[in-house]
């Protein structure tokens, strides 16, 4: 789909694999629910979208802040030097539940290369964290640039233009700038925190798209990568002494897990079997691979329709993740592992040189491929044009 006028450019979403329409609003795509066998939901690779970043009022997440200025100041600075049919498309790939268990932070068990191959275009920051980690509370902040307390949100239970104010979104700011905004996949949290439509039609031109993700919720071929003989356990797995009862999330998810119920742990603090949490972690790190396979189809696509130069990347994540790090699981703490987020932005020109013609900026690259020294975990791709913040 291209734009239908010189200031309409169109914002889709990705759902796998990889389809041949022009990119702008990307929501991110789940594809699939719980890949995590035995241990607990693992990495959802929800939605991706495409879109120009709109500057808020208010104050917001400070990452968030920091990417509607970059973006902003992208397009304006792009908008000055191209003619209005050369206006850039913005794809925002969002993944839930992931920490910074990849190669480009440093990660020397994870296979990411496709990431890693972003990030090596991208500028990258170090020391980006959510405002909460749980989902909705999560993604209506940084959608809207505000904080929880200013949303009034934080858990599922509550519309923010019903019960806090009629903020406007980052999809809804493209919309009204002569953008088509579509979403596929998990970018709001669906029920009621997003009025049970992703805030239709306020942020989107056309429905969200929601395929079904039933066929990818097995992926035991990616544990293949990580035997359990080679899995770690966590450097500090230990509840820190003194923590008060308020601080610490005794992870009643992860426990109603009909294969966790089964080890008869005590609550909240029984320590998960150290068997058991090998196959957790390896769980984990076997879903970050097979979403790294997904966001290298994606960028992949780009490069085969040609839009790599004039289309600007963004990847983040909605919150971390605890895999056993200070006796905790899943997310809900305010530990490190749960708050930070990978963060990157790749745009075409600047952070990256342009490619020149029949160049591929993103070639696929396969996990189960022999790890090579430009790809090994830890290292990501080699690139000198490679940032970090």
């Amino acid at each position: 789909m291209g734009p239908t006028s010189p200031h309409n450019r169109v914002c889709q979403s990705y759902s796998a694999p990889p389809s041949d329409k022009r990119l702008l609003w990307f929501p991110k795509q789940r594809p699939w629910r719980e890949q995590l066998l035995p241990g607990p939901p693992g990495v959802a690779c929800h939605g991706h979208a495409v879109a120009e970043m709109a500057p808020s009022p208010g104050w917001g997440l400070l990452w968030v802040g920091l990417i509607l200025g970059f973006v902003c100041t992208t397009l304006e600075s792009a908008a000055k030097t191209n003619s209005a049919t050369d206006a850039l498309n913005v794809l925002l790939i969002i993944v839930d539940d992931l920490r910074t268990s990849l190669g480009c932070y440093g990660d020397k068990i994870v296979r990411s290369p496709n990431i890693d191959q972003l990030a090596s275009n991208s500028l990258l920051f170090q020391n980006a964290f959510a405002q909460q980690a749980v989902c909705a509370p999560s993604r209506v902040s940084f959608l809207t640039g505000r904080r929880p307390d200013t949303t009034r949100l934080y858990d599922f239970n509550s519309y923010w233009r019903v019960h806090a104010g009629n903020f406007s979104t980052i999809p809804q700011y493209f919309k009204e700038n002569g953008y088509v905004t579509l979403s596929v996949g998990k970018v709001f949290h669906p029920g009621i925190s997003s009025n049970h439509s992703d805030d239709s039609p306020y942020s989107w031109s056309f429905p969200p798209y929601h395929p079904s993700s039933e066929k990818y919720e097995n992926t035991k071929e990616f544990q293949k990568l990580y035997p359990l003989e080679n899995i770690t356990l966590a450097p500090d797995p230990h509840v820190p002494h003194g923590l008060p009862a308020v601080a610490y999330n005794p992870w009643m998810d992860i426990r109603q897990r009909e294969d966790v119920r089964a080890l008869n742990i005590s609550v909240p603090y029984g320590p998960i079997p150290v068997d058991f949490q090998r196959k957790i972690r390896q769980s984990y790190f076997a879903s970050v691979s097979y979403l790294d396979t997904q966001v290298g189809h994606l960028l992949s696509a780009l490069d085969d329709l040609q839009l790599t130069s004039s289309t600007i990347i963004a990847f983040t994540s909605d919150h971390g993740w605890a895999l056993g790090e200070h006796g905790e699981w899943a997310k809900y703490s305010n530990f490190d592992v749960t708050t930070r987020v990978p963060l990157m932005f790749y745009v075409p020109g600047m952070t990256a040189s342009l490619p020149k013609a029949g160049e591929k900026l993103f070639p696929y690259h396969d996990p189960f491929d022999p790890v090579s020294e430009l790809i090994e975990p830890g290292n990501g791709i080699s690139s000198p044009g490679r940032k970090a913040m």
